[in-house]
């Protein structure tokens, strides 16, 4: 699928990024996840988002959806309470990505992965919680 871009800045999504097609982590506030636990980061952090809006790579990426292909890592954020994670999370998903979901590319950190989704895009729909707090959910 082809991403509408009508509803991105210019440029974006960034150079490199291709359909999805990846199974990805990502940490929810709601058990069963819902589209809230998949918002565009500047959808999340507002306030900040705004600052890079002269940079117009770093704007693209306020514009996606993060998520991390290593579930050990998302288990340390919990285990570390890195940013306060245990208090703002309830848990981890796992979920499949594919081209209907939008096109995403690897930015920042090795396991850190920016979604550009498609505006009809039901990501949350696709995850499941697999930990809770950082302890496996069976």
């Amino acid at each position: 699928m082809v991403i509408e871009k009508k509803h991105l800045p210019a440029n974006c999504p960034l150079e490199g990024a291709e359909p999805a097609n990846h199974t990805m982590y990502r940490l929810v506030k709601n058990d069963p996840p819902t589209e809230n636990d998949f918002m565009r980061w500047m959808d999340e952090h507002p306030e900040i988002a705004k600052k890079k809006k002269k940079n117009k790579k770093e704007w693209c990426k306020c514009h996606a959806v993060s998520f991390n292909s290593s579930l050990e890592n998302l288990i340390a954020v919990f285990r570390n309470n890195h940013n306060n994670a245990a208090k703002k999370y309830c848990g981890i998903v796992k979920g499949d990505l594919s081209n209907v979901h939008g096109e995403i590319l690897q930015t920042g950190r090795p396991t850190h992965f920016s979604l550009w989704k498609s505006p009809e895009a039901q990501v949350h729909k696709g995850f499941k919680v697999i930990h809770k707090g950082g302890h496996n959910v069976t």
